[in-house]
């Protein structure tokens, strides 16, 4: 009995093997369903998406039906003990779940693939496991998706390193998916196809606005293919208002008017900062300088103590001098005032206080804003590069509003640019016009300025007349 119990211990799976752990973890705590996983590798993807450009560029029409890899399916029976084996019951709710690996066997990404519902318990234990998986940075649910399982979710992101979270096509009633930016964790998210609404974009908008911690951590939202209307779009437009950090934004195939995009194209551009606003950043500005100074002094004692230390080594290694020299070099000591010196160390612990806090950083600060008649007017969001606005409801009034958009950012030259690729196709636009052409030509030369020659081909700005939106 004895020797049989050493067998079991030996053959337990390590956290740090997810295949084989969840499944093992989730049979000894009878979870109601059976973990299936399939393994595949990142080089395979790579390679098959190589194969399929290179056949699309030789003109054949038909791609070669060939598998991302060979898979490998595992329900825990193979590699943990008979006992474990035999008690799986394929009979209960299949749980089928997709793990990519690097080329060093390390796992990258978890993907739910066509699963009816996904049990929180299972999500749970995948919470206890994902502190081990360092690599993993891309967590994918395509269905089976659940309430409780964002909950769950919102947990364990703290303890990983994921990144990146795309929920498309899962629809929820409760809708609660603004939960995932409570921590500030995520830097892509992607919710298409997930039946939002403009109350969804209302939760969602509110923790992108400082200082939620997804203000500053969020770079990239894809709300493609919902049912985001001009409300929506408003919301929108308020979080552009004061966030800076997010770049991309997926508009597509919604309910959006020039009505709404006219607002979004407002924060695109110069607007007056309400009474509110100048009184918050002046509090946000003294909150600042505060901590900082609290800083300065904390740090300066070091400063001094550094000071006095290499004053100390360099007078014990440096050679006898003339009294002559030495007159002179202690009257160039002498003749600096203590308050110089003092400043001198105030000014370094002020370098290191920035470096632990950073630069004052304020979306209508002194280099975003300027006055005029004692009207302060913030110059726009210039930190969104893409804006995808295809397949809505937008008319020739919503093209000339973005070329007067392309064309100011273009005038000021900030840093960043502002926006560099925006899709507008499948709108009530003309095919051809002198508005689609200038926007195009001020896109293209703003996306030639940045390091990436690369995406210069890429298509900028696409309008047709006739397009229809996508089933």
């Amino acid at each position: 009995m004895e020797k049989h119990s050493r067998h079991l211990v030996a053959d337990r799976p390590l956290p740090e093997d997810f295949d084989n752990y969840l499944p093992w973890a989730c049979f000894q705590l009878s979870v109601d369903a059976t973990v299936i996983i399939t393994r595949t590798f990142q080089s395979q993807y790579l390679r098959t998406s190589t194969e399929r450009q290179k056949t699309k560029a030789s003109g054949k029409t038909k791609v070669a039906s060939e598998t991302l890899s060979e898979p490998e399916s595992l329900t825990g029976g193979a590699d943990i003990g008979s006992g474990f084996a035999k008690g799986i019951n394929m009979l209960q709710k299949p749980v089928y779940i997709e793990t990519t690996y690097n080329d060093f066997l390390h796992l990258v990404q978890i993907k739910f693939l066509k699963n009816t519902e996904i049990p929180r318990t299972v999500m749970k234990i995948i919470g206890f496991i994902l502190p081990y998986q360092k690599t993993l940075t891309t967590l994918v649910i395509n269905s089976g998706l659940t309430a409780g399982v964002i909950h769950e979710i919102e947990r364990f992101l703290p303890t990983t390193n994921i990144t990146e979270v795309c929920l498309d096509g899962t629809t929820l009633v409760e809708a609660n998916y603004h939960i995932l930016l409570n921590k500030g964790i995520i830097k892509y998210l992607s919710l298409s196809k997930c039946k939002i609404n403009d109350a969804v974009v209302k939760n969602i908008a509110a923790k992108l606005i400082p200082p939620c911690a997804a203000s500053k951590s969020l770079s990239a939202l894809n709300l493609a293919t919902n049912r985001i209307t001009d409300v929506g779009a408003k919301h929108i437009a308020n979080l552009l208002r004061y966030n800076r950090h997010l770049t991309y934004l997926n508009l597509s195939d919604n309910m959006i008017t020039d009505d709404g995009v006219s607002k979004i194209f407002d924060m695109l551009l110069e607007f007056p900062l309400t009474d509110r606003e100048t009184v918050e950043r002046n509090k946000n500005r003294m909150k600042y300088l505060r901590a900082k100074k609290q800083l300065i002094l904390k740090n300066i004692q070091g400063v001094q103590m550094d000071d006095f230390d290499k004053k100390s080594k360099r007078k014990a290694t440096k050679p006898a001098l003339s009294k002559k020299k030495e007159k002179v070099h202690s009257l160039s000591i002498v003749g600096r005032s203590l308050t110089d010196i003092e400043q001198h160390h105030w000014d370094k612990a002020g370098v290191i206080a920035e470096g632990i806090l950073g630069p004052f950083d304020d979306p209508f600060g002194a280099d975003h804003t300027e006055t005029r008649e004692n009207k302060v007017y913030c110059f726009g969001n210039n930190k969104l590069a893409y804006l995808n606005l295809a397949y809505n409801n937008l008319t020739y009034s919503s093209l000339k509003r973005l070329r007067d958009v392309v064309m100011t950012q273009n005038i000021l030259r900030r840093s960043p640019h502002g926006l560099i690729n925006v899709r507008i196709e499948g709108n009530y636009l003309p095919e051809a016009c002198t508005e689609l052409e200038m926007i195009d030509n001020i896109l293209e030369a703003g996306l030639a300025s940045y390091k990436r020659p690369s995406e210069v081909n890429k298509k900028k700005v696409v309008s047709s007349k006739n397009s229809s939106k996508p089933s």
